[in-house]
């Protein structure tokens, strides 16, 4: 099922402005320290340069649009994605360290480490991180909530979640190219985070233990689509589109499904799966909300950067 394409490319931009001026509020923050004042600004300054310079700001969409099925007021939805974004810029920021991808543009710009220097990124996706917590910290007036999102989050991008993803990722070259290992390192390094974003919305929306295990199933392979995606755009994309450097996966030994199975069979496979994820939805059906998120489904499939 898809409606009109886009309604939905208008909707994920319109939401897109709504958080990067909550974003920029976020982060106004400016040291007048008479000593430090300097320094300290130059962090900001980079934080703001990670995290403002653009992006489809998919991950509070998601957020979002499921919490718009349990009728979730903005007041709680809103910080929320703005505190998965900045965690979201937190692990773009050191993925592209030297260290890890060694990446020099991101979003069409210099990535931090290069704008700035390795030192002031290092810090500057900690001090996204840890702002991105203590927004989580008090969001709800129930403190059991916000201490089930903190929880949740740290799990989420943590060494049970991204960070140990990234690890898998830097050492592929040890690993075998299996499927197991292949969905392992996907589901860690993109997919935890795409899965906090169902269930942070589930948790403020009162979610049954049924709704959220339909929810979080949909994101999980949210997260696989979007990362097959990006490693198909990797090899036929568009780099003025995409606003980074392609066609690093393989130079860099990266293991991915099209290691294993060769674009034709990663196509078919992702086929598939996209209506596997469209159909888990049905209990939700049906409704505006369900009918974004299968639209939101087609869009991140065919998206071009």
């Amino acid at each position: 099922m898809t409606t009109n394409a886009t309604n939905i490319h208008d909707d994920i931009k319109n939401y897109g402005a709504v958080v990067q001026a909550e974003l920029e509020k976020t982060l106004s923050f400016s040291p007048t320290h008479p000593e430090t004042g300097i320094v300290e600004n130059k962090l900001w300054q980079a934080m703001r340069h990670a995290t403002l310079a653009g992006g489809k700001r998919l991950r509070p969409y998601l957020h979002a649009k499921i919490a718009d099925i349990f009728a979730v007021p903005s007041l709680y939805t809103l910080p929320c994605a703005v505190a998965i974004e900045l965690m979201h810029s937190y692990s773009l920021i050191h993925d592209d360290l030297p260290a890890m991808d060694n990446d020099d543009l991101r979003r069409g710009k210099p990535t931090v480490h290069v704008a700035f220097d390795e030192a002031t990124a290092i810090l500057a996706g900690d001090g996204l991180q840890s702002l991105g917590f203590e927004i989580l910290s008090n969001i709800h007036p129930d403190p059991k909530i916000s201490l089930t999102l903190v929880n949740e989050m740290a799990k989420n991008i943590g060494a049970k979640g991204m960070v140990g993803g990234q690890m898998i990722d830097l050492n592929a070259d040890m690993l075998s190219a299996e499927e197991k290992m292949i969905r392992r390192l996907q589901y860690l390094k993109t997919g935890c985070l795409f899965q906090f974003c169902a269930y942070s919305a589930c948790i403020l929306g009162g979610a049954s233990d049924d709704e959220k295990k339909i929810l979080l199933d949909y994101s999980k392979n949210f997260g696989l689509i979007f990362q097959i995606t990006d490693d198909l755009l990797d090899i036929s994309g568009n780099e003025k589109l995409a606003g980074k450097k392609l066609g690093k996966d393989d130079s860099q030994g990266k293991i991915t499904f099209l290691t294993l199975w060769g674009e034709d069979k990663t196509r078919q496979y992702l086929k598939k799966l996209h209506e596997q994820t469209s159909d888990i939805l049905r209990p939700f059906m049906p409704s505006t909300a369900t009918n974004r998120l299968i639209d939101l489904l087609d869009f991140i499939q065919r998206r071009q950067s």
